[in-house]
């Protein structure tokens, strides 16, 4: 029959097909482009920034970290120690997205200047059917302006980088000082009581009647 070979034809691309071995991917991607944050912040402060999230945009479920990169825009270098994220490791299914909570800590002695860095989700490599891909790593870029503290923001550092002891120490000396006023307030009041006396002596005799005295 002439359609017998183009019927085994046809099978046999059917079986091809489904013994074909199927790719997995597992893509990233980000809701936010860049954290630009406009005001000057102190050096030797803590800050909470906006929080973005990572997206699971392949077909394969996996496990994602979050990193920092340098940029090649003009800027100081975040070095990784002053980023914390929360969490700094999860897992997505496909089309699903974590949320990641970034805190900034500026050391004290922060240099002065605009600074910029890359925050990557980056897929932790799982164990891939042959001919599986990642896409690269994806986030937002954060800058911002580091500008020394003045004298009272640098004590509030101070005051908050040593919790709780430092509250212990202010609690104690507010009770030195106000036991130290109370002191000088009774040495003062003692020392006021002879002149009182003296003064209602003297107004005594005064009011008495000629040639006598109280």
């Amino acid at each position: 029959m002439k359609w017998f070979p183009v019927f085994c034809a046809l099978v046999l691309v059917a079986l091809l097909c489904a013994t074909a071995p199927a790719f997995a991917t597992i893509g990233v991607g980000t809701d936010m482009r860049s954290i630009e944050i406009s005001r000057p912040l102190s050096a030797g402060g803590t800050y909470a920034l906006i929080p973005f999230s990572i997206i699971n945009t392949g077909t394969e479920a996996s496990g994602y970290g979050v990193v920092v990169s340098p940029t090649s825009r003009p800027g100081k270098r975040v070095p990784p120690s002053w980023l914390s994220f929360d969490p700094a490791a999860f897992y997505l299914y496909p089309k699903q997205a974590g949320a990641v909570a970034t805190t900034l800590h500026i050391p004290a002695d922060a240099a002065p200047g605009t600074y910029q860095i890359q925050l990557l989700g980056v897929p932790k490599m799982p164990d891939l059917a042959q001919g599986g891909r990642v896409n690269v790593g994806v986030g937002p870029r954060l800058s911002f302006t580091v500008v020394s503290p003045g004298t009272l923001q640098r004590a509030y550092f101070v005051f908050t980088d040593n919790m709780p002891w430092s509250a212990v120490a202010a609690f104690v000396l507010l009770v030195l000082v106000a036991a130290s006023i109370v002191l000088l307030a009774l040495r003062r009041r003692g020392r006021r009581r002879p002149a009182d006396f003296a003064v209602r002596g003297a107004a005594l005799t005064a009011a008495s009647p000629s040639g006598r005295t109280m």
